[in-house]
């Protein structure tokens, strides 16, 4: 028997996922794969108050805080979006972002329950002093605004990254860290896109990215990294991997004895 549960763990669900939020400008792109696995995709609004090649990405307008709470740009007030997780999610809506970086980023944060990597200067100060009433949460203070987008967490002790001052940070703060050269990935407009708004965890044990990596030598290093972890590597598509500002795992299916 299961039950359908929101994803209690953020970016790291414990059971199989059932419901996603992705940004609508990528709609019906990975229709096949969502099919597959019986994934629902819960179409986030483009955001128009950030730059257009980066309107659709849903890490610059919803932030999830782990079961039902999720916070969501002001910029993207529709009715029928919020119809659509009312019920599910406890939800409020964040001002003050602006159109450029780094004011486009205050929630761009990344965030698993147990390691809080942001930066301070960009971070939305209410979603942080949300996450930081715990006083267990592991704090990694960076000078990455897009956080999120440069942090594809892994499981509760590990990320991969494209991005070496995180990845010196993180160390630090005792996270395992894979420091990538991240180069490839597409972000149309841009120079390259990172590698955490490509890839979500669709399981415990499995981690999608948007498309395949190129550079043979990086995704062995990012297949067997996973798979010292237990980790099965999937590829949404067979075109390049691309930065579609991440997927937010909301709920998940859990086996109930």
């Amino acid at each position: 028997m299961f039950q359908i549960k929101t994803v209690d763990i953020p970016n790291c669900p414990t059971a199989t996922v059932t419901q996603v939020l992705i940004g609508e400008t990528y709609k019906n792109m990975f229709d096949s794969f969502f099919k597959a696995r019986q994934i629902e995709p819960i179409y986030v609004p483009d955001n128009p108050n950030v730059h257009k090649a980066l309107k659709g990405h849903v890490d610059l307008s919803v932030f999830h805080a782990g079961n039902e709470r999720i916070f969501i740009t002001s910029s993207i007030n529709s009715i029928d979006f919020v119809r659509k997780i009312e019920g599910n999610i406890n939800y409020s809506f964040v001002s003050n972002q602006k159109s450029s970086y780094p004011e486009d980023c205050n929630l761009n944060i990344a965030y698993n329950g147990t390691h809080l990597i942001y930066n301070e200067k960009t971070a939305d100060e209410d979603i942080v002093s949300y996450l930081t009433k715990s006083s267990s949460i592991n704090q990694c203070n960076v000078k990455q605004g897009y956080t999120k987008c440069s942090v594809c967490f892994v499981d509760a002790t590990s990320i991969i990254t494209g991005d070496p001052g995180i990845a010196k940070t993180c160390k630090v703060r005792g996270i395992e860290v894979l420091l990538i050269n991240d180069s490839f990935i597409r972000l149309d407009h841009f120079n390259k896109g990172f590698i955490g708004g490509s890839s979500f965890k669709t399981s415990q044990n499995e981690l999608a990215f948007t498309g395949t990596i190129p550079d043979h030598k990086t995704r062995k290093q990012i297949e067997e990294f996973l798979e010292r972890r237990n980790i099965k590597t999937v590829y949404m598509r067979d075109e390049t991997i691309i930065d579609i500002g991440g997927i937010i795992p909301i709920t998940m299916k859990e086996q109930v004895n």
